[in-house]
Parts: C-alpha cells; sequence; structure tokens
C-alpha cells in the first residue's frame, strides 16, 4: 500500500503565483524567468508542489465551517447561509489557480529530453489541478470562463469575454482533462506527490458532487450522468488496484500522529510541530460544545441493520446508557457513548456539550483529561488528517451506481458492506430487494425519511452521512442534493435540540447551559430557540454571488460580466 503525505510547512520553491488574487486586477506576471527555469523534471515538480496547500488543505479551509450550517450539528444561535448579500469582493472567485495549472502544462512542454510517459505524467497533474479548479469554480459560481492557456494582459477580449456555460463548454473540457490525468498519471511517484490514487480520489469526489448538482438541479441530466460515469470509472482505478484496506480501527483514522501506515489513508496532511498545528482536538477536548445535533445521533441505524425510528416510532431513551445501546458502533466512535456531557455536571477529561451530545471522533479517549497543548492548545494540535480514504471511495461508489441506475447488490458487498465489515463496526448487511433497502431478507422503511427521496437512496445517504461524520462533506451534500432544507430548524426541529434528559437526574445542571422547554423538567434539550434560527433557504443559497469589484472591473474596461439570476 503507497500513501502519499503533504506536509503542512510550506514548500521553499522560489515560483508561484503574484500576490493578487487574479490576472483580472494586474498584469499576469509569474516570479520566475521562463528561459532558465524549465530545465529538468525536479523543475516541474517544484513547480507543482506549489499548488499542493491550495488542494490539500488538511483541517484548514471548510473542514469545520462545512459542517456548522448543516444538520449535523447543534447551535445556540446558528449560523447562517454564507451569502446574505451581494459581496464586494470574494477570494475564491480568481482564476489564478487556472492560469498556475496552465503555466505547468506550457512548462512541461519547454523541458527538454523527457519520455512520453514522463511528458503525459505532468500533463496530467497540471490537467488534473485545472480540472479540479474548474469543478470548484462551477460548483460555487455556475457559469465561468473557460481558459486553456495563460492570456497576455494585453488580450483585453480573452480576459473581459464573457462566462462560458458550465454544463456545455467548461464540463466537457474539464471531463477531459481528468480522463487525461486518470490515464496519464504514475501509480507511483514517491513521498508526497500526486499519484494515480490521489487523482482519482480527488475526481471521484468532485464529478460526483458535480454529477448530482447538475442532476438534481435540473441543469443536464447527460452531463450529470457523463460526470457520474466518470466519477464511478475513478473509484473503481482505487478499488481494483490492491493497495487499499479499511483500517482495522475506525477511530485510529482520526486521532493518529502518524497515518504513514494506514491501509486506508489514500493521501494525508502531515503536521509537523505546535507551530504549525490545527484545532480539531481543541473542539473535542475542553472546550465546550454547541454539540452534534439530534437528528444526526438519531441517524446511526440500530445494532440490527434498521432504523430506530422503524423499530420504535416513539423512540426516546431516557438515559445515555439507553440511547447508545444496541446502535451502529460508530455512533460511540463518534460521540461519547459513557454519559450525557451537561452544564454544571461532572464532565471530566472533556466540557459539557448544549445538546449533551459530546464529539469526540478527533481524540484519543485514552488521552481524555490531558492538557497538553498537541491535544487542547488553539492551533497546537499535531494529528494528522486522512484527506482522502478508502471510506469515502466506498460510499461514492454506492451513490454514484445507484444514481446511473445500475446498482445491484454486489455493488453494495463491494462498497456499503465493506464499510459495515469493518472490525469494531460489524453492522448487518444492506440488501436490495425488489429496489428497495433490506436487512436479513426484509424490506423495510425508515418512517422519518424525506418523502421525496427513494428508500434504498435514503439508506446510501445515510451510510455516507454517518461515514463521513464531521469530515467536511455534509453541506456540500446538501447542496448537490438540494437538501439545504435539512438544515432549516422549522422544517426539521431535530437540528435544534439534543439529547432527552430530566432535571431530576442532573441536580447540579446549569439550566441556562442546559436548557429545557420553557416550564419543563424533562425533555429534549433545547439548543436553538426559534428567534435564533437560520431562514429558510433560497434559490441564490445554492450558488455565490459574482463580487461586485469583478462586474465593475469589467463594467471600467467596456466589458460586461453578468450577475447570477439568483442574487439578480
Amino acid at each position: 500500500m503507497k500513501t502519499s503525505r503533504i506536509l503542512f510547512t510550506a514548500l521553499a520553491i522560489g515560483v508561484g503565483l503574484t500576490s493578487c488574487n487574479d490576472y483580472l486586477d494586474v498584469a499576469p506576471v509569474d516570479q520566475v524567468d521562463e528561459n532558465d527555469y524549465w530545465k529538468t523534471e525536479a523543475h516541474i515538480r517544484t513547480f507543482a508542489n506549489g499548488s499542493y496547500t491550495s488542494y490539500f488543505t488538511g483541517f484548514a479551509g471548510n473542514f469545520g465551517y462545512n459542517e456548522k450550517i448543516t444538520d449535523n450539528t447543534s447551535d445556540v444561535t446558528q449560523t447562517t447561509w454564507p451569502y446574505i448579500v451581494v459581496s464586494g469582493t470574494d477570494n475564491n472567485y480568481t482564476y489564478s489557480y487556472v492560469r498556475r495549472a496552465n503555466y505547468l502544462l506550457e512548462g512541461v512542454e519547454k523541458v527538454p529530453n523527457l519520455d512520453e510517459a514522463t511528458r503525459n505524467h505532468w500533463r496530467g497533474v497540471a490537467r488534473l489541478l485545472r480540472g479540479i479548479e474548474y469543478c470548484d469554480l462551477s460548483f460555487y459560481y455556475g457559469d465561468t470562463q473557460w481558459y486553456s492557456t495563460r492570456i497576455n494582459s494585453t488580450d483585453l477580449d480573452s480576459l473581459y469575454k464573457p462566462r462560458d456555460s458550465r454544463d456545455r463548454v467548461v464540463m466537457p473540457r474539464v471531463l477531459a482533462d481528468l480522463r487525461f490525468a486518470l490515464e496519464n498519471i504514475r501509480e507511483n511517484d514517491g513521498e508526497l506527490q500526486i499519484n494515480r490514487y490521489v487523482a482519482a480520489a480527488m475526481i471521484s469526489q468532485r464529478l460526483l458532487r458535480e454529477g448530482t448538482f447538475l442532476k438534481y438541479h435540473g441543469i443536464n441530466a447527460d452531463m450529470a450522468r457523463q460526470c457520474l460515469e466518470l466519477a464511478r470509472e475513478a473509484c473503481l482505478v482505487v478499488m481494483n488496484s490492491g493497495k487499499y484496506s479499511l483500517a482495522p480501527d475506525y477511530a485510529s483514522l482520526f486521532a493518529s500522529e502518524d497515518l504513514s501506515g494506514n491501509p486506508e489513508v489514500i493521501l494525508y496532511k502531515r503536521y509537523i510541530d505546535t507551530k504549525t498545528g490545527h484545532s480539531v482536538l481543541n473542539y473535542n477536548y475542553l472546550q465546550p460544545q454547541t454539540g452534534p445535533s439530534r437528528d444526526f445521533a438519531d441517524a446511526f441505524l440500530a445494532s440490527d441493520g434498521l432504523p430506530v425510528y422503524a423499530r420504535d416510532i416513539t423512540f426516546c431513551p431516557k438515559t445515555a446508557a439507553e440511547y447508545f445501546a444496541d446502535r451502529d458502533p460508530r455512533l460511540g466512535m463518534i460521540i461519547r457513548p459513557d454519559k450525557y456531557y451537561i452544564a454544571g455536571e461532572d464532565v471530566s477529561g472533556a466540557a459539557y456539550s448544549r445538546s449533551g451530545f459530546s464529539l469526540c471522533k478527533y481524540m484519543d479517549r485514552s488521552k481524555e483529561g490531558s492538557t497538553d497543548l498537541i491535544y487542547t492548545g488553539n492551533a497546537k494540535n499535531t494529528t494528522d488528517c486522512p484527506q482522502f480514504r478508502l471510506g469515502q471511495i466506498l460510499v461514492d461508489y454506492a451513490e454514484i451506481c445507484y444514481e446511473l441506475g445500475i446498482l445491484t447488490q454486489q455493488d453494495l458487498d463491494l462498497s456499503i458492506n465493506v464499510l459495515r465489515d469493518r472490525p469494531g463496526v460489524k453492522m448487518p448487511h444492506l440488501q436490495v430487494i425488489g429496489g428497495e433497502p433490506a436487512v436479513g431478507g426484509v424490506v423495510y422503511d425508515d418512517p422519518n425519511r424525506d418523502p421525496d427521496v427513494p428508500s434504498l437512496l435514503w439508506e446510501i445517504r445515510r451510510e455516507r452521512r454517518v461515514e463521513l461524520a464531521f469530515e467536511g462533506s455534509r453541506l456540500d451534500d446538501l447542496k448537490r442534493w438540494k437538501k439545504l432544507i435539512y438544515a432549516w430548524s422549522e422544517y426539521n426541529p431535530a437540528i435544534s435540540t439534543g439529547a432527552w434528559i430530566s432535571y431530576a437526574d442532573f441536580a447540579k445542571a446549569d439550566k441556562t447551559k442546559a436548557v429545557l422547554p420553557d416550564g419543563a423538567t424533562e425533555g429534549y434539550l433545547v439548543v436553538t430557540r426559534p428567534a435564533q434560527y437560520r431562514p429558510a433557504p433560497q434559490p441564490h443559497d445554492y450558488i455565490r454571488p459574482i463580487p461586485t469589484d469583478q462586474i465593475q472591473l469589467f463594467e471600467q474596461n467596456g466589458y460586461v460580466l453578468e450577475q447570477n439570476p439568483e442574487w439578480k
């Protein structure tokens, strides 16, 4: 098994982007002399490595933010949708990384004495980065300007051209880029480098997102299918390689100081010391939490493989012991199962949670109570981040097969049921009988299912939610499924509440932080009051606005940059 890893320290490369965000702001000038730089493969590698920190962000970027605005997390004052009004500026609206990928493509052609396989590998890396960047730009902003070469600063018609169609112009070219990358990037290019399996994981992730967004937002069904077909091929590259297998311990993926030998990890980000650390453990150890939501915790199946409300529509355990008993073991690996963590009560080794549910996915329980900064300090944590892993590939694969209309029992046995067979999990297999979900040969339907989502798809999405919990993908999932409504409390009240408790059982409870409904002495903990709910999602919450500074820049040069219609 070959694992690639990304160091957190910056690469001292002496080449890269200009200090501005975008070539639409100033003339594009690179910090290298083109006549002197492109001499050897090492020069290509150094330039390519300069992009790693942009795409392999570890615990930074949207890692926590993409969970906070979802149904997984409760919050006293709910974080509202990312954009309320059109922004004046937006650092994500930049073509700098497209330009950098195109520059890399040009550089590859200039290096002498490369054999064709080597040159194609680096063409593949450049086209991978360009394709991934356009996937992200399209997901954020819809239509974009397609550039396959660097544009001279005097070519105003190209610099200020109208945006190209997302599905008719950009995505066909993205698919060509990503297919070339998948077919030509080396299987092994050494430690710290992109290889074919890293590329496959990136392609699976982005194209599942793009394909389902195009489908559920009614943009282009045929292009959605093409995206999903290539995403499936990418999954199979990893699944059929024989190089990766599930980690024997689910929890070990998220609390390790060194993931280099973990058989499940395709790519990880290594945090070397406390000077360049992260803060994920800080939240899991001693920092008070608003906590995972009841909606999230209730989503975990019972140990017999059935949804808890399918077994008992009145499901409402009165103690933590009852709540965590006979459940998918991953629930107790993500949320502390020993008790509810109530403010004012003994929460030794951790801190209280407003929902009573205490997140522990990213901590080593044997270190509970430690005051060492590598566990408790802000930006001091040094555990590695699994950037891409086989578990993600398997849930991607199951969903892709369903969306393509080709899912069989064999596909489930190659994906979701492999996850359920993980040591320490050992859940009953998901079966498909007559197109419906079943366990032990008996068809079932979750009474809490969204009626707009077919029962089998509901179970596939459940498995994804559980397996990838708090890994930063949930907000993107809700957006691509067109289901931000799950994160609206008036539609889904369980995201605003936590565990069921009685004050009689928690005599020391701080009732200002362990809140029950007005006048009640028992019931579900109230985390969010109605006055603090986020508003109902609107069409513009699925896409970002074009920032006004870019629209004005076009106008100043005699061109027009159209605002997204959802924001007009």
